[in-house]
C-alpha cells in the first residue's frame, strides 16, 4: 500500500460474480486498520467455496487517514474451470488373473470422487467400461459400454459370453459431462474348462428273460443323464465293453440313443437321436452340449435284447462318456 503523502490507509475489498451477465455482488470487507505507507497488503474471499463455471474480480479501494480516495485495483477476471473426476479403482477380475472360469464374469469397481459435485454442482458421473482382446500394443476393442443405470453402477456384468484362453484387457472411463478420467488397464484370461458329470450314471434292467427286451424310455429304469459343469461347448463320444458273453457289439441287443432332458441344450442334427448299435470302437453320441445351468444337459437311453444263447446269471457293460472341445 502506497500513499504519496505517506498518512495511514484503510482498504475495502470488494469481491463479485461476473458469472451470468454483469457483476453479482458477492461479498464487501472494510479493513480499517491504519495500514503503514509500504504495507504489503492481502485478503481472502471467505467464502463455502468457488464453484465450476464462476468468474471472479477482486476490486481495492484505499482511503487515507482522511478518508481521501488514494487510488486502487481492479483485479483481472478469475475463471473457476471444472476439476475432473479422480480414476476409478479396479477390483475385479484381478490384474494378471489367468484362472477365471466364469464366461460373464463381474467387472467390479470403485466408483470416482469428484470435487465440484461433493461442492454441490449439479452434474453426474457415468461410466463406461471398455474391454479388449490381445496383448499390450495390439489390442482389439470387444466393447465399449455404459455400466448400467444410465452409466452410474460401479459393477457390469456381459450379456454374451466371452472368449476362452484369449487374453483381455479392461478398463473403467468416468466423465461429468465436462472432463474424463481413466483407470488403469488390468489383464486376465478366461481358462477353458471340460467337466462332464453323470448324474445318472448307473442304469439296471433287473432280471430278464431270453428274448425279452426292454429300454429306459419310459424311465424305468432311468436313463443316463450327462451334464456339462464346464465353461464351453463340448462334444460328447461313447464307447463301450460288450455286454453279453453271446452276443458281440455292432447288433441289436444292445443299442443307445441320446435324448433332450432340457431344450436347446445341443445338436441333434449331429447327434445320434435314433436308436443305433453300440460301435466296437468310440463314436460321436452327442454333438455341441451347451454349458448354460438351464440347458447343459442330455440322456443316453439304452436298449437291450437278451440273446437266444445267453447262459443265466448277472452280466454288465462299462459305458465311457468323453468330452471333448467343441468350439
Amino acid at each position: 500500500l502506497t500513499d504519496y503523502d505517506g498518512d495511514p490507509m484503510n482498504v475495502t475489498v470488494t469481491w463479485s460474480n461476473q458469472t451470468i451477465g454483469g457483476s453479482s455482488f458477492l461479498q464487501h470487507v472494510s479493513y480499517n486498520e491504519s495500514y503503514p505507507n509500504g504495507t504489503m497488503f492481502n485478503a481472502t474471499y471467505d467464502s463455502n467455496g468457488t464453484r465450476w463455471g464462476d468468474a471472479y474480480v477482486c476490486t481495492l479501494t484505499i482511503y487515507d487517514a482522511w478518508n481521501a480516495d488514494a487510488g486502487g485495483a481492479t483485479s483481472n477476471q478469475l475463471n473457476i474451470t471444472n476439476t475432473p473426476p479422480e480414476r476409478p479403482t479396479l477390483l475385479t477380475p484381478t490384474e494378471g488373473n489367468t484362472t477365471v472360469f466364469d464366461r460373464t464374469p463381474l467387472f467390479n469397481w470403485t466408483n470416482s470422487s469428484d470435487v465440484d459435485i461433493d461442492e454441490g454442482r449439479d452434474q453426474t458421473l457415468v461410466y463406461n467400461i471398455s474391454l479388449y482382446r490381445g496383448p499390450p500394443g495390439d489390442l482389439d476393442q470387444i466393447f465399449y459400454l455404459p455400466t448400467g443405470s444410465g452409466g452410474q453402477d460401479d459393477y457390469y456384468i456381459p450379456s454374451n459370453p466371452l472368449e476362452v484362453d484369449q487374453e483381455m484387457h479392461w478398463r473403467i472411463q468416468v466423465s461429468d459431462q465436462h472432463d474424463t478420467n481413466y483407470s488403469i488397464f488390468w489383464n486376465f484370461t478366461i481358462e477353458s474348462k471340460l467337466d462332464i458329470v453323470l448324474t445318472t450314471d448307473e442304469v439296471a434292467f433287473g432280471s430278464m428273460a431270453i428274448g425279452e427286451n426292454d429300454n429306459t424310455t419310459d424311465k424305468d429304469p432311468p436313463p443316463f443323464v450327462m451334464e456339462n459343469q464346464g465353461n464351453g461347448i463340448m462334444d460328447v463320444n461313447l464307447s463301450t465293453t460288450e455286454l453279453f458273453s453271446t452276443s458281440g457289439l455292432g447288433n441289436d441287443t444292445y443299442q443307445f440313443k441320446i435324448a433332450e432332458s432340457e431344450a436347446d441344450s445341443f445338436n441333434t442334427t449331429g447327434s445320434v437321436m435314433d436308436w443305433a448299435f453300440m460301435p466296437t470302437g468310440m463314436i460321436l453320441a452327442v454333438d455341441s452340449l451347451y454349458y448354460e445351468s438351464v440347458n447343459d444337459t442330455a440322456e443316453c437311453h439304452i436298449n437291450v435284447t437278451i440273446p437266444p444263447y445267453e447262459p443265466a446269471g448277472d452280466t454288465n457293460s462299462s459305458i465311457t462318456f468323453t468330452s471333448i472341445i467343441g468350439e
